[in-house]
């Protein structure tokens, strides 16, 4: 700062003594002018210093925050070192839990689980988890609803039938694409015609009964299940229908046994059990129960339920078996049953 003050004095006193040398001016007019010159050297000299301060602060800034972002940079790459640690123990954890889990049966008496089983539960609470820390909270919500409902299911088996409110094609599915025997099902004009006297424009004319068809199918070339259905009329004129005809010939196709049974074929004490399930391999049975409704509309299903119960379960293919033994060959394209039997819609049985 000195250095700037004796280079200011010193610029003025040259320009003092010029301008009185030089000029006219009086002495006040020179001092005046001197003083303003070394004011202004010194302001420039001032500035020439600041611009050089910024300059060495700029360089000495960029070093430090390239250190900063380079130890940031090694922080995260620790923190996800540290992060990635945790989930593997965390997941080992869950795995010597669950092993401990598929110990402890034994240790009552039980069932021992089954390592897939005990798999598949690794997998599922590897994926939540997971999706858990990254997903939105609506998708957080949703998943949260499934597991709920998966959770309320496992309980209804668990009591010996699971409800769920209107109709869970899911299930059905599900149990079709998994049995390994047989299937054993009615098909009913109270759930799955398209009205009290047709069956076009019903369940078996609707993408889900084509998705069902091929699962049977599948489930018949690939596997070998037997599979046999019951068409059970309301009306006994259901048996010209072309639709109902057309359907009967698309399930012979796919390697299904099946057969019809009106109301009036059927003896007094088989009558309050026209009911609409499936048994799968005699040990799983779906069941639909519809909501009545008035004149022609299509029916709705207001409930769904699946039943493990033993009893229940043996009551079913009892109910099938009586119910088919009363039942005549669905008609085929040349007039006669699938078992060679003509039609009789009124034969006694």
């Amino acid at each position: 700062m000195l250095r700037k003050t004796l280079i200011a004095i010193c610029s003025g006193g040259l320009s003092l003594g010029c301008a009185l040398l030089v000029s006219k001016a009086s002495f006040v007019e020179a001092l005046t002018i001197s003083i303003l010159i070394s004011g202004v050297s010194l302001v420039v000299d001032y500035l020439v210093e600041v611009e050089s301060t910024l300059k060495k602060i700029e360089s000495q800034s960029a070093g430090e925050i390239a250190a900063i972002a380079d130890r940031m940079r090694a922080g995260n790459q620790s923190i996800a070192r540290q992060v990635e640690e945790a989930h593997a123990k965390l997941f080992e954890h869950i795995d010597g839990r669950l092993s401990l889990l598929m110990a402890v049966p034994e240790l009552f008496n039980l069932q021992r689980t089954r390592p897939t089983t005990a798999q598949s539960i690794v997998k599922v609470i590897r994926d939540a988890y997971s999706y858990e820390r990254r997903s939105s909270p609506l998708s957080t919500r949703f998943l949260e609803r499934k597991t709920t409902d998966f959770s309320g299911l496992l309980h209804g088996l668990r009591a010996g039938h699971a409800v769920y409110a209107g109709e869970d094609f899911d299930w059905m599915m599900t149990l079709t694409g998994t049995c390994e025997r047989t299937i054993d099902a009615t098909s009913s004009t109270a759930t799955d015609s398209g009205g009290r006297r047709r069956y076009s424009g019903g369940f078996w004319d609707s993408n889900q009964g084509l998705r069902y068809m091929e699962a049977q199918r599948e489930a018949v070339q690939r596997r070998g299940v037997k599979i046999r259905r019951l068409f059970i009329l309301e009306f006994a004129p259901l048996t010209a229908d072309e639709f109902y005809i057309a359907l009967c010939e698309r399930q012979r196709r796919a390697g299904i046994e099946i057969r019809y049974l009106t109301r009036d074929m059927c003896r007094p004490e088989l009558l309050n059990q026209l009911d609409d399930f499936i048994v799968f391999d005699n040990e799983v049975c779906y069941e639909t129960i519809p909501t009545p409704t008035p004149g022609e509309d299509r029916p709705t299903v207001s409930r769904t339920e699946v039943v493990v119960a033993r009893d229940t379960v043996n009551d079913r293919v009892s109910q099938f078996t009586r119910l088919w033994d009363a039942a005549l060959p669905c008609p085929d394209p040349e007039g006669e049953g699938s078992d060679g039997v003509s039609e009789s819609p009124t034969a006694p049985r």
